[in-house]
């Protein structure tokens, strides 16, 4: 991966494979691209207790080759009953969790859009139509039949969102406790769709999953797709820890209010939206001053804006340090996750930096990016920054505690929202002037006219 100051999101590009250990115990045999696999031979086995851990983990690899999530899930369990030490298993076991969550998820979002028509044509456009359609593992997951009920309010949603977010924060103690683990792992196309590291990946070739008595199954793969050896050491599992830190702070500042009613009023906003806006300048105006009209609405709405989950949102600031503190990492050692050196010209192909490793692209990074890092920081510890806007020759400065919508268990976006607009939709007033705290020199409604777009109607 190149990290530059311009294109710093692409950090959390990050691989997951999983690679085949040689090792194989009495209950377990290899030919060629076949694989069997019997777990009443393993408990009988006179092996250890971790031994017939290890085949079981093993095993759990092999079938989520097949894309078999429930039956990995399952032999990961059966690993960590007989070994809880176990760390192949762990870490199986989480992702296992994460695929599961996934599943079906397209379809549940769509039932609980069936009656609000103008989004739900929006959201199969986008996410519902493409997703059945592609040869992409994680795509098709989205929309396999699933076990879970679907939504049925947002308040389903946003407890969905807090199960995933339980998820990363495991994969993100696994990947701190295990930093010095070397481990290797099975080859997946999951885990390759599920971290997007090759957008040219092939996806048609997958292995096969053949149930047979007793517990027995055989697994048969293409080519050579089980020989296949992915390593994860120190820089695999800082890019991991990065991953995980990043999008839980991300989807729990999203997920951190209320959202009861907002579907509802958004789709009446929706229905009234002209069918053929207008270009520029008028077709924002228009969008804006709708969503003017759904935020009073929404005010209006006393279920609406309240904190939730106050447990998973104290933790954003944890894991925003986190997430800087593995930046520095990388960037303080280059040698180990960018061995072949930065690559400058953005429009080049990405360079295998680490073959054979978890993340073979490595995490590369331009100069001058600790400043950048120091205002990460800076945000997620609390520290007020200094911030400027400028407007039709007038500006004004000011400071910001970006972090302090989070501190306030008592907060309400009701309470401290817009009241006030322009006519063209622009926020000219809010109802506190510290904006939660957000402004904590008590002159939000001094500063937000000037970060706002000049409205010239």
């Amino acid at each position: 991966m190149i990290l530059t100051s311009k294109k710093i999101s692409n950090f959390f590009t990050l691989l997951l494979l999983l690679s085949l250990f040689n090792a194989c115990t009495p209950s377990q045999e290899k030919t060629g691209n076949r694989r069997t696999f019997s777990a009443s031979q393993a408990l009988q086995s006179s092996g250890t207790p971790q031994e017939k851990s290890f085949a079981f983990s093993q095993s759990a690899e092999w079938v989520l080759k097949t894309h078999n999530i429930a039956e990995a899930d399952r032999m990961a369990d059966q690993a960590l009953a007989l070994d809880p030490e176990n760390a192949k298993a762990q870490f199986i076991k989480i992702i296992d969790t994460l695929l599961l969550k996934l599943k079906g998820s397209d379809l549940r979002i769509a039932e609980f859009l069936r009656d609000k028509p103008h989004l739900l044509k929006g959201f199969q456009i986008r996410f519902l139509e493409p997703d059945k359609n592609s040869t992409d593992p994680i795509r098709q997951l989205r929309t396999a039949p699933s076990e879970y009920a679907p939504f049925q309010s947002e308040r389903d949603i946003q407890s969905y969102i807090d199960d995933l977010l339980t998820t990363l924060l495991d994969l993100h103690q696994f990947s701190v406790e295990h930093s010095d683990l070397e481990l290797s792992l099975e080859s997946n196309n999951l885990y390759i769709s599920l971290f997007n590291l090759n957008p040219h990946h092939d996806f048609a070739q997958s292995c096969e999953l053949r149930p047979g008595k007793n517990d027995e199954f055989e697994i048969v793969c293409p080519d050579n797709s089980l020989q296949n050896a992915i390593h994860f050491d120190i820089a695999d599992w800082m890019q991991l820890r990065l991953f995980a830190a990043y999008h839980f702070a991300m989807l729990s500042s999203y997920n951190s209010f209320d959202l009861i009613g907002y579907f509802n009023e958004l789709e009446s906003i929706r229905s009234e939206e002209v069918s053929e806006m207008p270009p520029s300048a008028a077709r924002t105006s228009i969008e804006q001053q709708l969503y003017e009209r759904l935020y009073k609405s929404l005010i209006q709405n006393p279920q609406f804006g309240g904190r939730r989950s106050p447990e998973l949102t104290r933790k954003i600031k944890a894991m925003g340090q986190d997430l800087v503190l593995a930046l520095r990492w990388a960037n303080q050692n280059q040698n180990k996750s960018c061995p072949k050196g930065f690559q400058s010209s953005v429009g080049l192909d990405l360079q295998v930096q680490r073959l054979g490793q978890a993340f073979p692209y490595g995490f590369c990074m331009g100069p001058g990016l600790g400043t950048y890092f120091d205002s990460i920081s800076d945000i997620f510890s609390g520290k007020p920054t200094l911030r400027t806007a400028a407007q039709d020759g007038g500006y004004h400065t000011t400071q910001i505690q970006w972090m302090a919508l989070f501190d306030n268990p008592e907060m309400s976006l009701r309470d401290i929202g817009p009241l006030e607009f322009d006519a063209c939709g622009n926020v000219m007033k809010v109802g506190d002037p510290t904006l939660g705290g957000t402004f904590p020199l008590a002159d939000a409604n001094e500063h937000i006219p000037k970060e706002s777009s000049l409205c010239r109607q």
